[in-house]
């Protein structure tokens, strides 16, 4: 099954995949070892190398699993990344348990001091920041919250942490924060609206790869986190190079020593961010709304596109008999002045819909939806001192045309005097009445199936001019059982 399954995608992104797991599992064991030298006294094990390499499998696969729902997706190259940052951080959980666990067993090792959770709780608070400020602009300005941009905003909100080695991304990558922190000194010329700007401009050229929208919010990232600096005693240079002057909101308490620190601070934000979960709109943009069509357009539409496919009609309302709500879609067959005559496909029942009395169903709304293409045949057939039984040949030629989906028969039916009575009117509220009574010994016929008409197969008629109506989804090729043009069954002795 796992071939099967594999087999469908290209063996290159297969052999990425592979090398991408071994990278990411390799690469977060080495890590976790350099950021904590205690680690270092743990030797490889048999064990170690077995649970590294199941890892490396359970990545792959997780992998091929995800590959298969970004083809669908129009952002891959995100989606992947999103990925492996994900892959990233799940590496260097595993790790580091895994390194705690060998650790656990020599003796005199005590846990780890702790000098991680600052770091990590203030980068913490520095992403919430963030998305606190994209949850209050999209509110602000009537847009969605889209997931896949959390990714540049967070990556814009830790950008102001290269300027350190004792930050989190200063530790992650000392080849950067050394030089800048040497260079700049932490929380100086970095941390200020110029570099943000500069951040900008730098990353302006990504607008082509990744869209405006998801560009601007690196520098809001940016941007969010100059803004939580500001609550701290030492404050931000806002107006370098012009002035050196530090500025700080309520004289910086809020970040100080006797103020919301650490965990009490991301606690909060984490409040404020569930808060305001709750209000914005999360998911990408909703279609536009379509116009709803008027009952006349709708009928203007339908004229305008019947006989070349078949066409649906939505329809809500009240049935006119019982007042019983429906909502439904039906198949349109036919129009008749104001009105649509429908059929239920699921029931077979055939009625009119409009805004008459008359109808079977009144139709507050009524929207008109094209299907597959379709064709419609009509044959016509004239009985004079026959049985209805003679037109049944001709209804039975047109059933073995290929991608038959349904047939009715209607028309005008003149009995014998001595033969009134033999159909009966169909008296029916809440379909199409079938058999209707035009006047002594004269009845109309609406849309009779195949069945109903064979069960009046025994009728002699007087006079009779049947209309055979089919519906195909697929045009016939080559020569066809139904007479073209419309032909006539043959005369009466």
């Amino acid at each position: 099954m796992l071939a099967n399954f594999v087999s469908t995608i290209s063996i290159w992104v297969v052999l990425s995949l592979a090398v991408a797991s071994v990278a990411i599992t390799l690469g977060a064991n080495w890590l976790v070892v350099r950021l904590n030298p205690d680690f270092k006294q743990a030797r490889p094990t048999a064990g170690g190398v077995v649970a590294s390499l199941i890892w490396m499998l359970l990545v792959l696969v997780a992998g091929l699993i995800v590959t298969r729902y970004l083809e669908r997706w129009g952002h891959a190259v995100v989606g992947y990344l999103l990925f492996g940052l994900f892959g990233v951080l799940l590496s260097l959980g595993r790790a580091y348990l895994h390194g705690r666990a060998q650790m656990a067993d020599k003796p005199g090792w005590s846990q780890p001091s702790g000098r991680w959770s600052a770091p990590v709780l203030t980068s913490l608070s520095y992403l919430l920041t963030a998305t606190l400020v994209y949850f209050c602009l999209s509110l602000l300005f009537d847009q969605r919250v889209q997931p896949v941009l959390f990714l540049p905003l967070y990556i814009g909100a830790l950008l102001p942490e290269l300027d350190s080695q004792g930050t989190l991304l200063g530790r992650l990558l000392p080849f950067l924060s050394r030089p800048m922190e040497a260079r700049l000194g932490p929380v100086q010329a970095w941390h200020t609206p110029l570099a943000a700007l500069l951040v900008g401009l730098v990353t302006a050229p990504l607008i082509l790869w990744i869209g405006a929208r998801a560009w601007y919010l690196i520098p809001l990232g940016f941007l969010s986190h100059l803004l939580l600096d500001l609550l701290e005693p030492k404050g931000i240079m806002l107006l370098w190079p012009v002035r050196q002057t530090r500025y700080r909101i309520w004289g910086g308490r809020l970040r100080s020593a006797q103020g919301l620190t650490g965990g009490r601070l991301v606690l909060l934000l984490a409040v404020l961010a569930v808060l305001l979960l709750l209000v914005v709109d999360i998911g990408p943009e909703p279609p536009p709304p379509a116009r709803r069509l008027s009952y006349q357009e709708s009928l203007e539409r339908y004229q305008a596109v019947r006989g070349s496919n078949l066409i649906f009609a939505d329809v809500e309302g009240a049935w006119q008999a019982t007042g019983r709500r429906v909502s439904d879609r039906f198949e349109i067959l036919n129009a008749r002045g104001e009105s649509f005559i429908l059929l239920d496909r699921y029931t077979g029942r055939v009625f009119t819909a409009g805004r008459s009395a008359e109808d079977d169903l009144y139709a507050s709304r009524l929207g008109v939806v094209t299907g597959a293409p379709a064709q419609i045949k009509a044959v016509e057939a004239h009985l004079e001192d026959q049985l209805l039984a003679d037109a049944l040949p001709l209804l039975y030629q047109m059933e073995q045309e290929p991608g038959l989906e349904h047939i009715f028969v209607s028309g005008q039916v003149v009995l014998p005097d001595a033969e009134e009575g033999a159909l009966e009117p169909d008296y029916t509220q809440t379909s199409l009445r079938k058999v209707q009574v035009e006047a002594p010994g004269h009845y109309s016929l609406h849309y009779l199936t195949a069945a109903e008409l064979i069960e009046l197969a025994a009728v002699p008629v007087a006079r009779a001019d049947l209309v055979i109506v089919a519906t195909y989804l697929q045009v016939p090729a080559g020569p066809t059982a139904t007479p073209l043009p419309t032909a006539s069954v043959g005369e009466g002795p």
